[in-house]
């Protein structure tokens, strides 16, 4: 089965509308409350047009009554004949109950696959968002095979979905299968796509500050330098006097060698003793130039004094947090923002 969700682009604030799609492997005992969730009503084999909130009648008609006259309340007995536990979020208010029941339901079901669409918000570009649905069809279509195949001979129901990444299942998919437990369980980026993960950081709520930790932001930006064409190696995790990259490159029988720097900050700024330091190190190894790549900004002192003197002695790039997106952006620009999680 499959079912796409819509949604108004207007309820998220970021630079694009995403949007996962993902398989799920569910066992038949709760097929019924992932379908009734879905607003598919398993009886009936359809989905519903029912646009009452079901959970008022639950929390406010006598039970006993509701029990008594079940013709006159089909909805709201269907779900508590689905949910028996249902009583212990009542009080909550409408979404938060869809929330908690999504949760409950996700803990005991297999996500298969999980792709991403990026979508963005200007809507100018018409081409663009019918290049990547064109794109995002193809991979629910191989999905879905690959879900077919997988469950097949399983006491299992298979279903394929789109819906936003934003949204409650979006959330609770993420938070057991997506891209958000890469992250918190600080596993190596260079396992995945960089598109994918440069899209998912540039427009995700929570800065990349905040998203990734130290070492992990110097993956990324060894995933910037290595998709733009250099070789990179990581340097190890000692004092080096600030060379966490090493980014090489060979043309015409010339060679090119760059130190790079990472400097994760939230909120300091890239002080003057970092530059001079790193400066220091360009020049004593004789490397033909330096950068550094902050998600801060750096210090008027820092900028004056590389300027008036740091430039002479070593030829040094500064990047900051508005160059950090750009070059982020640009690498996105070049591909078609569709990706399958592997």
């Amino acid at each position: 089965m499959n079912h796409n969700f819509e949604s108004d682009s207007h309820n998220y604030n970021h630079h694009t509308y995403t949007e996962m799609i993902a398989s799920f492997s569910i066992p038949r005992s709760f097929g019924p409350k992932f379908d009734l969730l879905l607003g598919f009503d398993p009886k009936l084999n359809q989905f519903t047009s029912d646009e009452s909130d079901p959970f008022l009648a639950l929390k406010y008609l006598d039970r006993q009554a509701l029990l008594a006259n079940k013709h006159h309340w089909p909805v709201p007995i269907q779900w508590l004949e689905t949910f028996p536990d249902i009583d212990k979020y009542l009080s909550l208010d409408e979404f938060n109950i869809y929330d908690y029941l999504w949760e409950e339901v996700i803990a005991h079901v297999n996500i298969l696959d999980i792709a991403y669409a990026f979508y963005p918000m200007d809507l100018t570009n018409l081409q663009q968002r019918k290049d990547i649905k064109e794109s995002a069809e193809n991979i629910h279509r191989s999905i879905e095979k690959k879900m077919a195949q997988k469950i097949n001979g399983q006491e299992a129901i298979g279903w394929v979905l789109q819906f936003p990444q934003d949204g409650p299942l979006g959330q609770i998919v993420e938070k057991k299968a997506g891209i958000s437990l890469i992250l918190k369980n600080k596993l190596g980026l260079f396992n995945y796509r960089p598109g994918l993960l440069f899209n998912y950081l540039l427009n995700h709520k929570i800065p990349i500050e905040t998203l990734l930790d130290p070492y992990q932001f110097e993956d990324l930006v060894g995933m910037i330098f290595k998709s733009e064409g250099w070789n990179v190696t990581r340097m190890r995790k000692t004092r080096d006097g600030g060379k966490d990259i090493i980014a090489t490159h060979s043309h015409l029988g010339s060679s090119t060698t760059v130190y790079i720097q990472a400097k994760k900050y939230a909120h300091a700024k890239v002080n003057i003793h970092v530059v001079k330091e790193f400066v220091a190190t360009v020049a004593g190894d004789k490397a033909d130039k330096g950068i550094i790549v902050t998600t801060s900004y750096y210090t008027r002192p820092s900028t004056n004094w590389l300027n008036t003197n740091g430039l002479s002695v070593a030829a040094i790039e500064l990047i900051d947090k508005q160059g950090l997106k750009k070059k982020l952006q640009d690498i996105i620009d070049s591909e078609t923002p569709v990706y399958l999680l592997e």
